[in-house]
């Protein structure tokens, strides 16, 4: 009979969980056909924010193998809970525990192959499972402690350290061709970056300026990522106040009354009014001689955003494609996004709109320098 191993997994919370100091809090043991996973309490990692700095320099390969470390100082004074220290946790640990796991060191693939994409698909556990597991406790506690901003977890923006043990937890023989640890680091850094272009153009819109509600609803929706649903749901808020708005602000110079636009607009049954893919399409173009179905691309993605809104308030999840058997994930949902931002660009084309979004390009060259390693990125249209 083989002696179970443990894949330890340590995940960096990207927030603080103030635990009451001198609790003794069970773990949560979820026995399956054929390993058993154990989630602890949070903890205290070793990690500073000035270590996640992107000016601390240091590599973020060495933030995640330095989830191993425990932190000798657990409690702090800084924050009490009835009178009593607190543990400022930001480490969440989970065992899995089972017979043998592919600890085998993945050989390269295909030129251009992303090494991050051979991690994410060879490590043992998979790294979408544990953050599935991560996320459904994070979840509950979430919902229980109704605690809005302490949203799930994703891989872009997490460091994880997996580590393989012995079933006493000790150090597994090093073989040449085995992992003991394998990191993950995240691939997202968000900063804002200003140059004498950036300036003269937040300058050149005045003190009394204020921008329309949709390009800020836009934002916001962006800012949700990776929360699918709810950033889904703001960018066609966005494009239903715009519309409204672009529809309100052409009809003085197309000829149609204003009690003809209030019959149309504000039906008895409220079923009866123009639906927003209406106001895309056949309204606009009565007013404007112009519809987004015009535009296949724009209209498209319109179409998918809908989609997506629509099953997500429905049911839950944002799901697409034939008989909406696709989930959304971050990255289309980027995507979905990137394209309202380019609808609202279009409806700025009409001549006689008396507002406008604000669109400014500035291409960069961002250069991010590691002690292990050199990052560039450009951004903006050259």
């Amino acid at each position: 009979m083989s002696v179970p191993l443990i894949a330890r997994c340590r995940i960096l919370l990207p927030y603080r969980i103030h635990v009451k100091a001198g609790l003794r809090l069970e773990p949560l043991v979820w026995k399956r056909a054929t390993e058993v996973i154990t989630l602890y309490p949070p903890s205290r990692s070793t990690i500073t924010p000035a270590d996640l700095d992107v000016e601390s320099q240091r590599p973020p390969m060495d933030i995640a193998l330095s989830l191993e470390a425990a932190n000798a100082s657990q409690a702090s004074d800084t924050v009490l809970i009835d009178g009593v220290q607190t543990i400022p946790a930001d480490l969440l640990q989970i065992d899995y525990q089972r017979a043998e796991f592919d600890r085998h060191k993945f050989t390269e693939g295909p030129l251009g192959t992303d090494p991050r994409e051979l991690i994410r698909s060879h490590v043992d556990p998979r790294l979408d499972g544990v953050l599935r597991t991560a996320n459904s406790w994070l979840t509950r506690l979430r919902v229980v402690s109704r605690a809005g901003p302490y949203r799930a977890v994703d891989l872009e923006t997490t460091y994880i350290l997996i580590s393989y043990l012995n079933d006493d937890g000790s150090d597994l023989t090093q073989a040449p061709d085995l992992y003991r640890r394998i990191g993950w680091t995240p691939r997202k850094w968000t900063t804002l970056a200003m140059d004498s272009r950036v300036w003269d153009a937040a300058a050149s819109l005045g003190w009394e300026f204020k921008p329309l509600s949709a390009q800020l609803l836009l934002l916001d929706a962006f800012a949700l990522l990776p929360d699918v649903g709810p950033a889904l749901t703001l960018a066609n808020i966005a494009l239903e106040v715009r519309i409204a708005q672009v529809l309100d602000e052409s009809v003085p110079s197309s000829g149609v009354g204003p009690a003809l636009w209030s019959w149309i607009n504000d039906r008895q049954r409220y079923w009866q009014n123009p639906s927003v893919n209406d106001q895309f399409d056949a309204l606009l173009r009565a007013l404007s001689s112009r519809s987004l179905r015009d535009e296949k691309q724009l209209w498209t993605g319109f179409k998918q955003l809908r989609q997506a809104r629509n099953t997500f308030v429905h049911s839950g999840e944002a799901r697409l494609g034939k008989n909406l058997g696709t989930p959304v994930t971050p990255a289309k949902a980027a995507h979905l996004l990137e394209t309202a931002m380019k609808i609202l660009g279009w409806l700025d084309q009409l001549w006689q709109l008396r507002t406008r979004t604000v669109s400014f390009d500035f291409p960069m060259e961002f250069t991010f320098n590691y002690p292990m390693a050199r990052i560039t990125v450009r951004t903006g249209q050259s």
